[in-house]
């Protein structure tokens, strides 16, 4: 017997993890708002098919009513495009992107490390991000 485990009734904390990143939702204290953190579910080894709103799988949110992505990196190049895992999720699902003349949203960001940094050609069927960031 487990005394501290929590109830099966209590919801997980508001934590998603990422080869040991923590994201969670986070407060504009300027405008005291909450911002809607939206998880990705990849159901098929082909694109991320969905996206959860908080907890409740009911509520999947289009890809273009995303605002901010922000896409792990295994590598990346000088034109913004990046290396990922090589199943093509990021660019499956965000493939829209590359069809409307300066599109907002949603803003794709590439995190990284510098070491990270590659040179290559970029496939036909590649996203490019909006920006990456590096460490």
């Amino acid at each position: 017997m487990n005394l501290g485990a929590k109830p099966s009734s209590e919801r997980p904390d508001p934590v998603w993890k990422h080869n040991g990143a923590r994201f969670t939702p986070s407060v504009n204290e300027e405008r005291k708002e909450l911002k809607q953190q939206s998880l990705p579910r990849c159901a098929s080894k082909r694109g991320i098919n969905s996206f959860y709103k908080g907890y409740a799988p009911e509520k999947i949110i289009s890809p273009t009513n995303l605002d901010l992505v922000i896409a792990p990196l295994i590598g990346f190049n000088n034109k913004r495009f990046r290396l990922g895992r090589g199943a093509g999720c990021y660019d499956i699902t965000f493939e829209f992107k590359r069809y409307i003349k300066n599109p907002s949203k949603p803003y794709l960001l590439g995190i990284g490390h510098k070491c990270q940094y590659v040179e290559f050609d970029p496939n036909p069927w590649d996203v490019v991000m909006d920006e990456i960031i590096t460490a």
